[in-house]
């Protein structure tokens, strides 16, 4: 078991009460749950770790985003003294020493409320976690005394001292790699542990028989595996025997599969543990793992450097819980774009296909901002995509199509997600609005009767339709409102006089706060040399030389300037 006087610390409850960064702004934390640190690279994630660790040990020194941290002590004098009572002595004083942590540096720490924990204390609740070393900790520890004060201290000798906790383990790692791990229970002076499918005891065997150990040994040594099984194995028997008040955890995904990482995320925060769990993490798959086993208890930072400088936008759990519950958001790869400069949204997949191939091939790496491209799947989702990631302070473009003119919704929650007041837009919009429709139905009836009719006779008697005959009767139907003209041809299909001047100050103004209309209409309108629509569209345009050809400059401007907003 673990020594009476760690047991005492570790009733200790005292945590991170808030955190203050170099921008000005402060996070506070609650007294259990999770905290995800994340950014595009370079922005200071696990310098920001390394800076908490050091300064709840009192030695602060590290150049970070990190300028000050308040301890907070969440148990009044007397439940501490409660603590420690079967240390009282005759006199009253309490008797209470572990490894140079004394009562009376406790009750200074307390007294003091103030930004570090001291190296003593800090050393038994708090645990820092690094991708180094990762994979050299699942060699097997040595066996421990018992009578120590600090044994057990490696994950292997707990789980060798309770079998229920090395099932715990066992089963975070099965569900990620479907092999168990099984603990060697020999009197040896190591204790390994092993990888496989768990051997069955005997109804007359022990955990250290002869021939049960055999069939254990018979199983591949955790030692001998890869560096991602290790990893996994490292972090979950860490956070799963630690009792530590703090966990600050580097990097979790290093050396992991995306699929890994996301199980990793579930079991690196365990639920039913009063602790603050702080993540440094580049990988939506940990983040994705971390909100649906912490619903409602992660908070999220992310930080940003532009022109040298680190802003910081916090996002609270219940936020974050309200963003998650959105299915966009969970099942997409739209989080992604918190790991990235900045985000072009789109309305559909082929659009964005299009868009990262032509900026690709048309602007050097070196002249672009990094860049992640999604899709909402459809103009009404917009707004719920553009607001989680504005929400975090990454920076966002959305492209749609010149139709999104047509209505007030969903334009309006674009522009308002987007940063915009609604009534800088309105007057303009309504100028344009009436007019397009003040040219009344493009067909009627009788003509569209009499289009189809001259269509329908040049149907041959067998075989397939032409393609061209197909294209011709989607022509017909797009031209069934005037709308749909304007999304033919885009802006130039505006009446002309005032209503092309409203068009002009409207797109001007949503360019502004990151909407791009299509000047053009639709994707397609940048290239009409063909009868294409869609991704067989996209399939043939990258075909053409996207950095030279002519007949795409309007296009490479126009993506010019959807990027140029996310680098400002």
């Amino acid at each position: 078991m673990t020594h009476p006087l760690l047991q005492a610390l570790q009733q200790l409850e005292v945590g991170i009460g808030s955190i203050s960064f170099v921008d000005g702004s402060k996070v506070s934390l609650p007294k259990s749950g999770v905290l995800a640190i994340i950014g595009p690279n370079n922005t200071g994630k696990s310098s920001c770790l390394r800076d908490l660790f050091r300064r709840l040990r009192g030695n602060p020194g590290e150049r970070s985003p990190v300028s000050s941290i308040q301890v907070d002590w969440h148990q009044a004098d007397h439940e501490i003294d409660a603590i420690f009572s079967e240390y009282k002595q005759p006199d009253g004083s309490i008797d209470f020493n572990f490894h140079e942590v004394t009562y009376g540096t406790i009750k200074r720490l307390r007294e003091v409320n103030g930004a570090s924990l001291g190296p003593g204390l800090a050393a038994h609740i708090v645990t820092y976690l690094v991708p180094e070393g990762r994979q050299a900790e699942c060699s097997p520890p040595p066996t421990f005394d018992a009578r120590a004060q600090t044994s057990p201290g490696h994950p292997f000798q707990k789980m060798f001292r309770d079998p229920a906790l090395e099932r715990r383990v066992s089963d975070a790692f099965k569900e990620a790699f479907k092999q168990e791990l099984v603990v060697h229970r020999a009197n040896s002076k190591t204790i390994p542990v092993y990888v496989g499918d768990r051997p069955q005891r005997q109804p007359s065997e022990e955990f250290n028989s002869l021939a049960y150990l055999d069939r254990v040994e018979a199983l591949a040594p955790l030692e001998s595996q890869g560096d991602g099984i290790r990893a996994y194995a490292s972090i979950v028997s860490r956070t799963i025997t630690e009792n530590s008040a703090i966990i600050l955890i580097d990097e979790p995904e290093a050396f992991l599969h995306p699929p890994q990482a996301k199980l990793l995320g579930k079991h690196i925060a365990p639920a039913d543990r009063a602790m603050q769990t702080i993540v440094a993490t580049h990988s939506t798959d940990v983040l994705q793992g971390l909100l649906s086993a912490r619903f409602g208890t992660t908070d999220v930072v992310r930080l940003a450097r532009s022109n040298n400088k680190i802003t910081v936008r916090h996002l609270p759990a219940d936020r974050v819980a309200a963003l998650w519950r959105d299915p966009i958001l969970r099942f997409s790869k739209c989080l992604d774009g918190l790991f990235h400069d900045g985000v072009v949204i789109c309305e559909a997949e082929a659009d964005c296909r299009f868009y990262e191939a032509l900026v690709d091939n048309s602007i050097p790496a070196t002249d672009r901002p990094d860049v992640h491209y999604t899709y909402s799947g459809g103009k009404d989702r917009l707004p719920v995509v553009i607001a989680a990631l504005a929400g975090l302070g990454v920076p966002v473009s959305t492209i749609v199509d010149c139709d999104v003119l047509n209505n007030e919704q969903p334009l309006r929650r674009i522009v308002e997600a987007s940063g915009g007041a609604w009534t800088d837009y309105a007057a303009d919009w309504v100028l344009v609005k009436d007019a397009v429709e003040q040219r009344g139905v493009h067909l009627t009836a009788p003509a569209f009767a009499r289009e189809l009719r001259n269509v329908a006779d040049q149907l041959p008697l067998s075989g397939a339709v032409a393609r061209e005959i197909l294209a011709r009767i989607k022509k017909m139907t797009r031209n069934a409102s005037p709308w749909d003209t304007v999304k033919d041809g885009g802006v130039a299909n505006v009446p002309k006089g005032e209503p092309t001047l409203a068009a002009e100050r409207l797109l001007a103004a949503l360019a502004h706060i990151g909407v791009f209309v299509v000047p053009c209409g639709e994707m397609e309108g940048f290239f009409r040399n063909t009868t294409a629509h869609g991704n067989r569209w996209v399939e043939e345009v990258l075909q053409m030389d996207l950095a030279i050809d002519p007949k795409l400059s309007a296009a490479r401007s126009f993506v010019k300037q959807v990027l140029a907003r996310l680098g400002q």
